[in-house]
């Protein structure tokens, strides 16, 4: 079956618009997780970039000393400027364009160069022990001048956000977190989980990189690939023909007899010593046995005419880190070598609460033939735009229908509440942006009230 790309481009525009507009009404925002920003290629040593993602606008730089990223916000916090536009690397930290102030990877203001000497020093809160975490983090410090009282020469906090984040896997990927918690140098927001790393990747003895592809955008919500791994029923209709690889065209004439049947299972993490899900994880060493991970297990195997074709199966084992922003697909042929595995990352962006990037990059053992790499990798990729054409005209509903087979899909749905604020936090948030419109509404009256005296 090929898929068109969208049946409501005859659609008048406001149609269109105000279908748009509907289906973002049924989703949330966006889940807390780690999502790639870009490859680490991208920034180079003493560089800069920026990308918007998220609701937000990030400040990407390499270090020219210690070689480590660091992630800011991309508005300075003092007069608003761009530091992507005409800002530099110096050393390790980031000069702004405007004023020539300087931050560090964690966000720390360094350098005012037109203080006087008395007050060259810059006041900041006492220097915090960081967690550590796996290649190479950054943690991050939040800019609050407002809440400084006393009068003296510089801001008590003259930093500016800084995200964490890490490289993982030739990927620069940040932390987001949508709590109402207000992070501070002493108090900075710490990730739920982390990134699990594929330690045999690292030996390039065993493993090789072997390639990449950024696929652009696709206008869907990121639970929607959480929910597609549990909706065991569409795989038969969207999934069961065999494709060319890299391509949306069905193989012809041999599809009436070859057909591709799928043996699933959902495993969440975190459930315990009496829970089927974490023994499974553990005891097949799926990965960590956390409730921020899920497991999608699949087991596809060919028939003709109906019948099975002798080892023809495969095992598929992807893993969610967190909200799907990083997904790891292990795949291997038992028949073939039950130890040799492709790796491959499928991560997804939300550019906006609607429209997610996609990207894949994959790496293989030495051991298999680049042929078979490039049709497995390729027939994945395929199989997922079968999906595409159904996520960008769909809704979420609260309360769909199921019936006896669908899958699991409530119970994914229970697992991926977790990454969106809870009732409370979201209460606190209305409370707090309530505020700030009061407070500006009073500042207003007040600056009426002096004029009118004078």
């Amino acid at each position: 079956m090929k898929w068109e790309t969208s049946k409501n481009k005859s659609l008048p525009n406001a149609g269109q618009t105000h279908q748009d507009k509907y289906r973002k009404s049924t989703y949330p925002d966006y889940p807390s997780g780690w999502y790639p920003l870009c490859w680490s290629h991208e920034v180079k040593r003493g560089e800069v970039i920026q990308r918007n993602a998220l609701g937000k606008f990030y400040a990407i730089f390499r270090g020219e000393n210690n070689g480590e990223i660091g992630i800011l916000d991309a508005f300075c916090p003092h007069l608003g400027s761009n530091l992507t536009v005409g800002g530099k690397v110096c050393g390790d930290t980031l000069q702004c364009p405007f004023h020539r102030w300087r931050f560090d990877q964690h966000g720390k203001c360094t350098e005012i160069p037109y203080l006087t000497t008395k007050n060259k020093r810059i006041p900041s809160s006492a220097p915090m022990s960081l967690p550590s975490l796996a290649l190479r983090p950054t943690w991050q410090m939040h800019r609050n001048p407002i809440f400084n009282h006393q009068k003296q020469a510089n801001p008590l906090y003259a930093h500016t956000t800084c995200y964490p984040c890490v490289e993982y896997h030739d990927m620069v990927c940040v932390y987001y977190s949508n709590t109402n918690k207000q992070p501070t140098p002493s108090s900075p927001i710490i990730p739920a989980y982390h990134l699990p790393v594929q330690h045999d990747l690292l030996d390039g003895s065993n493993y090789a990189y072997v390639g990449s592809l950024d696929y652009g955008v696709v206008n869907m919500h990121i639970q929607e690939f959480a929910e597609n791994a549990a909706d065991w029923m569409h795989f038969e209709p969207i999934h069961g023909k065999m494709m060319f690889p890299f391509t949306q065209i069905q193989v012809p004439f041999i599809d009436r007899w070859l057909t591709i049947h799928h043996d699933p299972a959902t495993h969440i993490g975190g459930g315990g010593a009496h829970s089927k899900d974490s023994k499974a994880i553990q005891e097949n060493k799926y990965g960590p046995d956390n409730k921020h991970f899920l497991y999608f297990i699949n087991r596809p195997y060919l028939k003709w005419n109906n019948k099975l074709i002798a080892n023809s199966d495969a095992d598929a084992n992807i893993t969610f880190c967190g909200p799907a922003g990083v997904c790891i697909f292990r795949f291997c042929i038992p028949k073939l070598d039950p130890t040799a595995y492709i790796v491959l990352f499928h991560t997804h962006l939300p550019e906006d609460e609607m429209n997610l990037r996609v990207r894949f990059h994959w790496y293989a053992s030495h051991k298999l033939p680049r042929l078979l790499v490039w049709y497995v990798v390729g027939n994945w990729i395929s199989q997922w735009t079968n999906d595409i054409a159904i996520w960008e005209n769909k809704i979420l509903l609260n309360k769909p229908c199921l019936v006896k087979g669908d899958g699991p899909i409530f119970k994914v749905r229970r697992w991926f509440r977790q990454f969106y604020p809870d009732r409370e936090d979201k209460k606190k948030q209305e409370e707090m942006k309530e505020k700030v419109v009061i407070q500006t509404d009073i500042e207003v009256d007040v600056e009426k009230e002096k004029k009118e005296e004078v």
